[in-house]
């Protein structure tokens, strides 16, 4: 399936491989090795406890605009998150639970 609206819900077990621990709130860039170079900012924000080095969490994520990862984007695709050229994570796509305004309305 190719979704073409805006703001996508994923929930992703994200392994954090900076050297530096993940806190806070994060609008890191979103690449697929199967896209090329399209990208799409994410809104991640990680306010229970910090994700460490080489430590693991299971988080929602929304997805901005995915239109562009096309039918690559589906349950148990490999995300690279990015900060500027730093690749600071690796997502595993768990379940796709949706857009936003669908989700909100419920």
């Amino acid at each position: 399936m190719i979704y073409q609206n805006k703001l996508l819900v994923l929930k992703i077990l994200l392994e954090n491989i900076s050297s530096k621990s993940m806190f806070g709130f994060l609008r890191p860039s979103i690449y697929m090795a199967e896209t090329g170079t399209f990208f799409s900012t994410a809104r991640l924000d990680i306010k229970k406890k910090e994700i460490e080095p080489r430590e693991s969490e299971v988080l929602r994520i929304i997805l901005e605009s995915p239109s562009g990862f096309g039918e690559h984007l589906k349950k148990g695709a490999v995300l690279s998150v990015r900060n500027g050229l730093d690749e600071i994570g690796r997502a595993l796509v768990l379940e796709i639970e949706g857009y936003w305004e669908d989700l909100n309305s419920l």
